[in-house]
């Protein structure tokens, strides 16, 4: 089976068009109406933060009305900007919908559907996978790697579904043995595969659901809040300890690897990196959005020096949030993430 990465429009799920006179209007008035809140003293008998607050609803209102970004994401404004201007803590602003946890996965969901959007996620891939080498056992070991780290930022069953078409290309290639003996290089693949996906989700927050699962356990029930970092913490090393246990048990014990290499992996993989092209600017644009929030979630006791009420919920719908507003091409209007 061939693996056949599809050239397409970067842009084909959006249709962009140029931007309209109101939505340039809405980049412009929106944020000015906060700046005005704190330019400007409040009217009679309303306190500074009842006077911010009337600013972020102008800005939601002009937004709502002019669409710069979809009305969707516009919604979405209050879990950044209340802890953010000290109106209200991300528990607070999130009481009358739902769980903060809840919107802390729905933000690395848009970050992850973002570097689906712009194929950044299998760059990566191909990027990881040759590293180690194309003999049967290293290319095992790259595939882990790559499932694995790609997994703790992005759904496991997106990873693995990511990752098959490219296992299934490189299983091909696996030279038969004498009398048709049964390929072993094969199941070893798809098995480095599911298990690199689900051993990468253990090391961050929103590496799978049942994490957020059992951090919203502990708060609810025992009043114990784990943040990103200390996840991580735990979480990483766990995937460090796994990863070389289902690498031995895959090449050592189960299966018996071919030792020669995999004959056009090499071209396989290079041909794939020539099919993608260069690096587009929606990749660049998701790419330096990522490692942003990737370092917020990590840093986030440092930034509360400065930002008290600031939470991995709120790096994290700030990460969302911003993908709608990085233009990738502004004649057309296209943006690095559309709803």
């Amino acid at each position: 089976m061939l693996f056949d990465i599809e050239v397409t429009n970067r842009t084909r799920s959006s249709h962009p068009k140029k931007l309209e006179a109101r939505q340039i209007i809405g980049w412009i008035l929106g944020p000015t109406s906060i700046i005005a809140t704190f330019l400007l003293a409040p009217p009679t008998n309303l306190d500074p933060l009842g006077w911010r607050t009337t600013g972020v609803a102008i800005w939601m209102a002009v937004w709502w009305i002019c669409e710069p970004v979809p009305i969707a994401a516009t919604a979405l404004l209050p879990m950044v900007l209340f802890p953010v201007l000290g109106l209200g803590t991300i528990q607070e602003t999130c009481e009358p919908y739902a769980h903060p946890l809840i919107f802390l996965f729905l933000g690395g969901f848009l970050i992850a559907l973002g570097m689906q959007k712009w194929h950044l996620h299998r760059r990566l891939a191909l990027f990881l996978i040759g590293i180690l080498g194309v003999r049967p056992k290293r290319v095992i070991a790259g595939f882990l790697f790559a499932g694995a780290m790609i997994s703790m930022w992005v759904s496991n069953t997106a990873t693995a579904m990511m990752m098959l078409p490219i296992a299934l290309s490189v299983a091909s290639l696996t030279p038969k043995g004498p009398d048709n003996e049964p390929d072993s290089f094969g199941p070893a693949l798809m098995l480095a595969v599911a298990y690199g996906a689900t051993a990468g989700g253990m090391g961050t927050l929103i590496g799978t659901p049942p994490n957020a699962l059992l951090a919203g356990y502990l708060d609810q029930v025992h009043g114990f809040q784990i943040g990103f970092a200390q996840w991580m913490s735990i979480g990483v090393p766990v995937v460090i300890l796994t990863l070389p246990v289902i690498y031995l048990t895959l090449t050592r014990w189960v299966f018996r690897l071919p030792e020669q290499e995999l004959p056009g992996m090499q071209d396989l993989l290079q041909k794939a990196r020539e099919d993608q092209g260069p690096i587009s600017r929606g990749e660049w644009a998701v790419g330096g959005v990522f490692a942003l929030t990737a370092i917020a979630w990590m840093c986030r006791p440092v930034l509360a020096r400065w930002i008290p009420m600031i939470s991995d919920t709120t790096i994290a719908m700030t990460g969302a949030l911003t993908l709608f507003m990085v233009p990738v091409c502004r004649k057309k209007g296209a943006f690095a993430m559309d709803w």
